[in-house]
């Protein structure tokens, strides 16, 4: 059986996502982490993903609303080495 890297289950989650909720255009952070989190990516690795992906343009980051937000959604978002808060992302189709 062929292990899977990190980086292929970090697209699962991504596409578990979308399957779940093909309709929608945007995604929560929030959602990524706790889906990832079962596969044991969590903290900085799930924070290396995320820039990963959004580095080589495979995702793209938005503030999000945090009106729309639990109180853990809103810790749970994603802070950039520049200080910058992101609680939601799109994808590049074909991820």
């Amino acid at each position: 059986m062929k292990n899977i890297t990190r980086k292929e289950l970090f697209k699962m989650g991504i596409r578990a996502l979308v399957e779940k909720e093909p309709e929608w255009i945007f995604y929560g952070i929030p959602d990524l982490r706790e889906v990832l989190s079962y596969a044991g990516i969590e903290g900085a690795e799930f924070d290396a993903l995320i820039k990963a992906a959004r580095d080589s343009d495979k995702i793209q980051l938005h503030i999000g609303d945090v009106r729309y937000m639990t109180l853990d959604q809103a810790r749970a978002r994603f802070t950039d080495e520049n200080g910058f808060t992101f609680g939601t992302f799109t994808i590049r189709r074909g991820l």
